[in-house]
Parts: structure tokens; C-alpha cells; sequence
């Protein structure tokens, strides 16, 4: 936010909300046995839920006013395959 022309903008700290929310409520989860496809089911509400779709309609409100549902196509489609990548990596880092 300090070095950023664009300042501060409450509609884009959703996501990274839903990260910790989601981490936290998956502790007891993973504590009982860690494996990929378990960080894979924790990581996978607030990637979907927060990343793709929440990020990318806020995205096309901010920036696509004018054309909203065009830059929401678009940036749904892109973030999508963005975050299948990211998803994976993810998983394999926590892991």
C-alpha cells in the first residue's frame, strides 16, 4: 500500500482473509495426519471462494466498470487457470 500509485482498497483484503480463516479452521484437521491431499482440501475454499471468484469480481468492478461482465469473463477465465497452477504449488510448498 505505501509504495502503490493505487492506495488501499478494502474490496481485495477478502481473500487473503479467507486464507487464515480457512487455515484456522483446518488446524485440527491437519494435525491429525499431513499429506497432499489434505492441504490440498484446506487450501482449496479460499483459493476458489477468495482468489478466483470473490478476487475476480472485484477486479471487474474496479477496472471494467463499463464492461463488467466481459471483465469478468476474462478475468475469471484467466485467474482460473492462474490458480490451478497456484493451487499445486501451494500444496507442494505446505507439504
Amino acid at each position: 500500500v505505501l509504495f502503490s500509485p493505487f492506495g488501499y482498497n478494502p474490496l481485495f483484503c477478502v481473500p487473503p482473509i479467507l486464507y487464515g480463516v480457512f487455515g484456522g479452521l483446518a488446524r485440527g484437521f491437519l494435525v491429525k495426519k499431513q499429506s497432499v491431499t489434505r492441504f490440498l482440501i484446506c487450501l482449496l475454499p479460499p483459493v476458489v471462494l477468495g482468489s478466483v471468484v470473490y478476487q475476480s469480481f472485484a477486479l471487474a468492478y474496479v477496472y471494467y466498470n463499463a464492461t463488467f461482465w466481459a471483465g469478468l469473463a476474462l478475468k475469471l477465465s484467466t485467474r482460473s487457470v492462474q490458480f490451478a497452477v497456484m493451487l499445486v504449488l501451494y500444496t507442494l510448498i505446505l507439504h
